[in-house]
């Protein structure tokens, strides 16, 4: 088992300008996100999802991540309006091994009620929105890849809320999801869509 608070996010670590930003909150009992999201990415371009069960790297604080399966340079969507916290973009590597875990790219997006989306695994320099930027939802913030901790391409995303300032001082919700979406909601009782397993 993988648990990401065992391994350090060393891009992050390097910048403690932008961790200090991150705003402190308490630990939350409640796993789901207030806020409703759109799709990180078109719904016709998801050959199949999955969650815990599902990818080895969703336990412990990455329980409520998603896995969307989709063909690399497939368009990545802002689940909703906010700004840009962060992004990387400068990885061209991937692997099945955890010398490859800090090594994807990804975008982090702040949103209302102190909510953040995670988008990782983008394709090397595809990035198209910077730090600070304000996105509507649906815009196109990237072209998904296949960086980092990953055997086959897809988006990694996931709905966090920061409780403090330290590497892994963060929760993941369960995303709900706009309800002609309804569908990946099923996600977090072990369903997917087809047989792809694995990261």
């Amino acid at each position: 088992m993988i648990k990401r608070e065992l391994v350090p996010n060393a891009f992050l670590a390097k910048r403690p300008e932008v961790l200090r930003k991150r705003l402190v909150l308490r630990r939350s009992s409640n796993d789901r996100s207030a806020n409703v999201y759109t799709l990180p990415v078109p719904a016709s371009a998801i050959m199949a999802f999955g969650a815990r069960g599902v990818s080895p790297a969703h336990q412990g604080n990455l329980r409520n991540s998603i896995d969307f399966y989709v063909p690399e340079g497939t368009p990545v969507l802002a689940a909703a309006g906010g700004v840009v916290f962060a992004t990387r973009d400068d990885s061209n590597v991937h692997g099945i091994s955890t010398r490859y875990w800090d090594l994807g790219n990804w975008i982090d997006i702040k949103h209302s009620r102190n909510e953040y989306t995670w988008y990782e695994h983008l394709a090397y320099k595809k990035i198209r929105v910077r730090a600070g930027q304000h996105v509507k939802k649906g815009q196109v913030i990237a072209l998904s890849g296949n960086t980092g901790f990953t055997k086959n391409p897809h988006l990694h995303f996931q709905v966090n809320r920061y409780f403090g300032t330290g590497l892994d001082d963060y929760v993941t919700l369960r995303a709900r999801f706009e309800k002609r979406f309804g569908f990946v909601q099923k996600v977090y009782a072990g369903a997917r869509r087809a047989g792809i397993t694995g990261n």
